[in-house]
């Protein structure tokens, strides 16, 4: 494709002498088509002309026409240069019926950008910004699909996939995709065109927003300000490599990420509201030939609907190396949902912290629970004894025991079990009774005491 930008920074740096308007004019240029505007870089823009979609080549010749966003693509396709093509649609709302599906025998880079994603919506815009909206009215269909055995490369930006017609539907579709990336991109169920006025109903089982599950070995995608709008599950991954930043779940019914194989996957600051299930959902076979990695920096769930935790591992899993680095958990309204992590949480490491929600949320369980619930022993003639294990990582545990006029004046000792056994037995850093006992599994109180103390009792070690 002609580069005149590129080609006049060549005269610019290499040979400024040569940098007369003489040269400059003499440069390959793409030209202005009168109805599209200025083609910039692209291989071809598409406009939305009285409901009539065309599309333009670089020296504004018109390629091809219809009434079918996808039919028009393909055609495109068709005609897509060996070494990688561009296809710019500008704001507008276009219709599709066919799915935009690569050919087999492309083996280049694709991309497709829009003029602006649309709003989200819980945003409260007094009028629409510009944006380019793909209206996909194809029951159970896919807007975009990556079909063939050429591992092309795909990336999308700047633009809003609207499945429009219901049933069990995919927004977008990385199969045997080499490598791939979303940008600002929005796939959704729901109207983008309307104000929000109350939840939508539950979307078809089985249906997924982006499918990364490209099965073919050493896949590379990135994902950065992608929104995600009442799919079944929101984020399907069986591809390698997976590095996402700032993902949007909105009412998403089983699952937001789902992953169901893959090497490493890297998740920052991602938001779910009103999810039903799983925030990010790690369903990996059992596999003892590698070390995997799985890494959530922050997730935050608003008014999360499931019982089934924000981060869940089935115990089947093995050699999985998490680093849940900050995981937040719920402000719930309906006091229905809970935040917590499940099975294999001894390879789990980090900071877990839980926001209790009016229904009583759970502790996150982790080597680090500053917000674990504490929990109360009677002593067997007075007070009480609360206690709670903040820290209990493989090198650092931390126990406290608080004794509130705890008195135990029988024979038989009381022990309290630690919720993660010490590796070796710990130390009494602070003992008000001066008469604990400790061993690895716990702590026993003193028996035939006299009177009441109240004080702390402090165990460390690892």
């Amino acid at each position: 494709m002609s580069n005149r930008r590129e080609a006049i920074k060549f005269l610019a740096t290499g040979a400024a002498a040569a940098v007369t308007a003489a040269a400059v004019a003499a440069l390959p240029s793409r030209a202005s088509a009168a109805s599209p505007g200025p083609i910039g870089d692209y291989d071809f823009i598409i406009i939305n002309s009285s409901g009539t979609i065309e599309a333009y080549d670089p020296n504004g010749n018109l390629v091809t026409s219809g009434s079918d966003w996808g039919a028009v693509v393909n055609e495109l396709l068709t005609k897509a240069p060996p070494d990688g093509v561009w296809i710019h649609t500008k704001s507008g709302i276009y219709l599709q019926s066919t799915s935009v599906s690569i050919p087999s025998s492309y083996n280049s880079t694709v991309t497709l950008s829009g003029q602006g994603m649309a709003r989200t919506p819980q945003a409260k815009f007094t009028s629409p910004r510009p944006s380019t909206i793909i209206k996909n009215t194809q029951s159970g269909g896919k807007i975009i699909v990556t079909p063939g055995a050429g591992q092309p490369a795909l990336f999308v930006r700047d633009m809003t996939l609207f499945n429009a017609g219901g049933g069990v539907t995919t927004g977008i579709s990385f199969q045997n995709a080499l490598e791939g990336g979303l940008e600002r991109v929005m796939v959704t169920q729901v109207d983008p065109t309307v104000s929000f006025v109350s939840e939508p109903s539950a979307p078809a089982l089985g249906s997924i927003g982006i499918n990364l599950a490209t099965g073919t070995g050493k896949n590379l995608f990135r994902l950065q300000e992608v929104y995600i709008i009442n799919y079944d599950t929101g984020l399907l991954i069986n591809s390698d490599w997976v590095c996402a930043d700032q993902l949007e779940f909105n009412w998403c019914n089983t699952r937001c990420v789902d992953i169901e194989g893959g090497f490493y996957q890297e998740f920052r600051f991602l938001h779910s509201f009103d999810s039903g299930g799983t925030m990010v959902y790690d369903n990996k076979s059992p596999d003892t030939s590698f070390e995997r990695e799985l890494t959530v920096i922050l997730g935050l769930a608003d008014e999360g609907k499931g019982p089934s935790g924000y981060v869940a591992k089935t115990p089947s899993v093995n050699n999985v190396k998490g680093a849940f680095l900050l995981i937040l958990g719920t402000f719930n309204p309906a006091g229905t949902g809970v935040g917590y992590v499940t099975g294999q949480t001894s390879s789990v490491f980090g900071l877990f912290t839980d926001l209790p929600s009016a229904g009583g949320g759970s502790a996150l369980p982790g080597p680090v629970g500053i917000n674990s619930a504490m929990k109360s022993l009677n002593g067997s003639t007075a007070g009480t004894a609360s206690y709670t294990m903040p820290f209990s990582g493989p090198s650092y545990k931390r126990f406290l025991v608080y004794l509130n006029g705890y008195q135990n004046a029988t024979a038989t000792a009381q022990a309290i079990a630690f919720p993660a056994k010490f590796t070796e037995s710990p130390a009494i850093v602070v003992d008000a009774t001066q008469k604990a006992i400790v061993s690895n599994a716990g702590v026993s109180l003193p028996s035939s005491m006299s009177s009441a103390i109240t004080g702390w009792i402090i165990i460390e070690g690892y």
